[in-house]
């Protein structure tokens, strides 16, 4: 319950971190970002559903059973579709639906998911080379 409670917050965390970024590029970029407060809590609660979407499947990575490219999928499918069902709620697409902006956000999201997990890939290595040099070492 602790993990599940720890990667909950920590998926909020990442989505409302990014949420901010992209807000503060959006309005860099435009000059002016203008939204109701329920739109803004609308805005708020998407990202946050994006994150621990992304946040919990990570438990996915414990299973020795799956191989690494099926638990990859596993995480970033569930990741990508709860991010696709939470732009349109959010309105991150457009209404009419403009292709060239789905496909845009689509690779956007893609690349992101990307960089995160090479990071964290990075991270892991790294540790597992740590554990790896203290037992040689004893």
């Amino acid at each position: 319950m602790k993990k599940f409670l720890g990667r909950t917050f920590l998926g909020i965390a990442w989505g409302c971190t990014i949420n901010c970024l992209v807000m503060l590029i959006i309005s860099f970029s435009e000059g002016k970002i203008y939204f109701t407060a329920n739109e803004y809590l609308k805005q708020l609660i998407c990202s946050a559903v994006v994150g621990i979407a992304f946040a919990l499947p990570t438990f996915i990575y414990e299973n020795e059973k799956l191989s690494q490219g099926i638990k990859c999928l596993i995480h970033l499918g569930i990741g990508f579709i709860t991010y696709f069902i939470n732009a349109f709620i959010a309105g991150w697409f457009p209404i009419g639906l403009d292709i060239k902006i789905v496909i845009g956000s689509v690779l956007i999201m893609i690349a992101l998911s990307f960089v995160i997990y090479f990071f964290f890939w990075l991270y892991y290595k790294n540790e597992a080379k740590k554990i790896n040099q203290k037992i040689k070492n004893h």
